[in-house]
């Protein structure tokens, strides 16, 4: 309860905080002292996210939702089939539904006090229809002992269901990461009620269960440091008295997280005209052996029940389809119908080999992985204001709302939950949300937002240095429909941001923090000023990234790989070619990273097969003159020792390959029209001289000359066709 309320809070402030820009957090204790926030104010908010549980979901990617709608399908067309070739099938359904209507007998839920001590640590709530949830700590191997009494004046059967819940990993009904759980033993003890003798044990001698898989292996996550083979498998081995063995209710993914029950029939009933007194043991004893390793194969959420009839069996039939007995045939949906014919084709004899091809298609169904989510509680959660923010002094209840200075909620026919409160945050008339978003993204290119105080734009916060800028960029971002790339692209594109960052003494003394931004910001992003290009992204992020493949040893490994696989042939390859893979290199402290030197001396001649004729020209250079690296390399096809000399040869030779394909990749975009001043930055400027003289042996010099004196007022490009100019004419006269 602690730790749900503090996540509660948690989700208000960081919701209404970090998308609204509005400090509440003071409000959780008392009102505002500032804002024109009230304490009940804080706790409407509050009521959104306390009706709601925070459920583990099993998700899927692509691929597994193909196969899963494959396995749906060809279910659905056997079922069909089966259906078409018995004309008189709802008969027959029929006349099964009226012989198992009412064949199970009068079952008494129990609600048992819990031994604490016997839990090893784990909490089992109470539930409101007599069902126990484990929760908290969640020890590996344990016995919970369960006492109640019983009016019955005979015993002849317990029955343990397992049930679904959605704070369950997958919704249960196991406490395992795969929402499975194990039954160790079940075993009873009983006196009659009010007696002070000693408890006897009960011995059970059958056991049923609707669900009975083969033995198998426990799996190896529930490793418990012993030598000794533990298994599961089916009922049988909840009471075998054996401390290896244990019942599960794993049949394979897609089934398995759905309720089920067992039944124990004791050797002879349990008779007491006064009543009885059961002690109930649920040995759970498959984990493994870390609890803090998620090695539990708990039960998750369980509920005892007896009955006087002797010799009860588990009922075969699923929890809704039961449900859907209960209801008259004419009062059933189509789906409600399916649901049954779902179950009963199980049980007819002829359609066997149809029900084997059925098992054979859920076998194969995906394992997915699971996702933390949200889920709104379908019985409303109370939420009260806490005296002082403490959850053991609750005041006044209160429902779901909003600040009242704020814009009222979207009117709606739909109950008050968390969709609710989205589109009140998402509201066109909510003042803060997308000012707050564009404050927030303007701070990431100018080191500080509009309004200084990003965390807060309530009455304490700095006034706007740009007040109708942040509005009218606030209305962009919603008129757009609240595009971030738009709101990207308006900003890196504007003249504010692509102004000169130079700054000199006078204008440093009247705006030294640059909020009237009469310069550009001092660190840029090259790569989002160039949307138009085909390799634009983040250069942070591709640092970013680089820089994990390089630390995986895996860099140009992978990098080599992918180009060889998706390989464009035409001569201009996209920017996950070879020559962008040696320019990318230059990110590698090359000394500091031998490994990778030579997993792209390895994997170089794959890169020249792969490449066209005129790229593989200009890589084979690398190799022209280098054949004395060779021998110091490799000896006998195998990795030699390296002394200093051999790495720094090696280095040479990998830089040189760079160089070369820069001066290519230049080249190529010339040859294409593609050239312009963004291309050959100033770590390209090195090579220079090698495009030139490719460019005067192909006669190209003209045209790229024309390409870099586009922009006579563009300073780089200048600068860039001074340095180009000094270089050809150079090679010109050596050429000639």
């Amino acid at each position: 309860k602690i730790a749900r309320h503090l996540d509660r809070d948690d989700m208000v402030q960081n919701g209404v905080g970090t998308v609204c820009s509005l400090t509440v957090q003071c409000a959780q204790c008392h009102n505002h002292k500032f804002d024109p926030l009230k304490q009940e104010e804080y706790y409407k908010i509050f009521a959104f996210f306390n009706n709601a549980h925070e459920s583990n979901v099993g998700v899927y990617t692509g691929a597994e939702q193909q196969r899963r709608a494959e396995i749906f399908r060809k279910t659905r067309e056997i079922e069909t089939e089966l259906q078409h070739r018995t004309p008189d099938w709802a008969e027959r359904m029929a006349r099964w539904e009226d012989a198992v209507r009412n064949d199970q007998p009068e079952w008494q839920v129990v609600r048992p006090d819990v031994d604490d001590i016997s839990t090893g640590g784990q909490k089992y709530l109470p539930m409101t229809d007599g069902s126990f949830l484990a929760a908290g700590y969640a020890p590996t191997k344990h016995t919970a002992k369960f006492t109640v009494k019983s009016d019955l004046k005979r015993v002849g059967g317990f029955r343990l269901e397992l049930l679904n819940d959605p704070n369950l990993p997958l919704n249960g009904p196991g406490r395992s990461t795969k929402g499975l759980g194990a039954l160790t033993e079940f075993t009873v003890e009983a006196r009659a009620a009010g007696s002070a003798e000693k408890p006897k044990a009960v011995k059970i001698v059958r056991a049923t269960a609707d669900v009975n898989p083969a033995e198998k292996d426990l799996d190896t996550q529930f490793f418990d440091k012993t030598k000794k083979r533990r298994v599961t498998g089916p009922i049988e081995f909840a009471i075998d008295g054996k401390d290896e063995t244990a019942w599960t209710i794993d049949v394979g993914p897609g089934r398995r997280n759905v309720p089920r029950k067992a039944v124990f029939v004791p050797e002879a009933p349990i008779e007491n005209a006064g009543g009885t007194e059961l002690i109930i043991y649920l040995s759970q004893k498959s984990g493994g052996w870390n609890s803090d390793d998620n090695q539990n194969i708990n039960l998750g959420r369980m509920r005892l029940s007896v009955t006087a009839a002797t010799e009860p069996k588990a009922d075969p039939l699923p929890a809704n389809v039961r449900e859907v007995l209960a209801r008259p045939r004419a009062e059933r949906s189509a789906a409600q119908t399916q649901v049954v014919f779902n179950y009963w084709r199980t049980t007819v004899p002829e359609w066997k080999p149809a029900n084997d091809e059925i098992d054979a298609l859920w076998a194969g169904h995906p394992e997915g992985e699971s996702q933390l989510v949200l889920s709104q509680r379908e019985e409303m959660r109370p939420t009260n204001i806490l005296f002082r923010g403490d959850f053991l002094k609750p005041l006044k209840a209160v429902e779901a709302g909003v600040p009242a200075y704020l814009n009222p909620l979207p009117k709606t026919d739909g109950p008050l939950d968390r969709l609710a409160f989205a589109r009140w945050v998402a509201d066109r008339n909510a003042p803060t949300t997308a000012r707050a978003m564009v404050n927030r993204v303007w701070q990431q290119y100018f080191g500080t937002g509009i309004v200084s105080t990003s965390e807060d734009l309530g009455t304490q916060a700095e006034t706007p240095s740009h007040g109708e800028l942040l509005d009218w960029l606030a209305v962009e971002f919603m008129d757009k429909g609240w595009s971030l790339k738009q709101l990207h692209k308006t900003i890196v594109t504007s003249a504010t941001y692509r102004q000169s960052s130079k700054v000199n003494e006078e204008l440093l003394s009247k705006d030294p923090y640059n909020r009237l931004m009469a310069r550009g910001p001092r660190v840029r992003n090259h790569r989002f000023e160039h949307l138009g290009r085909r390799d634009h992204g983040p250069s942070e992020l591709v640092a970013e990234r680089d820089d994990f493949l390089l630390r995986d040893g895996h860099f140009l490994e992978r990098q080599l790989h992918a180009q060889v696989a998706t390989r464009d042939h035409d001569g201009v390859g996209g920017p996950h070619d070879a020559l962008d893979v040696l320019e990318r290199g230059v990110l590698l402290d090359l000394r500091h990273h031998e490994h990778v030197l030579w997993n792209f001396l390895a994997q170089l001649g794959d890169v020249l097969r792969a490449t066209d004729e005129g790229e593989r020209e200009v890589l084979e250079v690398v190799l022209n003159g280098k054949n004395d690296v060779g021998p110091i390399l490799f000896r006998n096809g195998r990795r030699a020792h390296r002394d200093a000399r051999q790495v720094e040869a090696l280095v040479t030779l990998y830089e040189t390959a760079v160089q070369h394909a820069r001066a290519h990749r230049a080249l190529v975009h010339v040859e294409s029209h593609q050239l312009d001043e963004s291309i050959v930055d100033e770590d390209a400027v090195a090579s220079l001289d090698v495009v030139a003289q490719v460019c005067v042996r192909r006669g190209k010099l003209s045209r790229l000359n024309a390409l870099f004196t586009s922009d006579e007022d563009d300073v780089f490009a200048v600068d860039n066709v001074a340095r180009l100019h000094q270089v050809t004419n150079a090679n010109t006269r050596a050429l000639e």
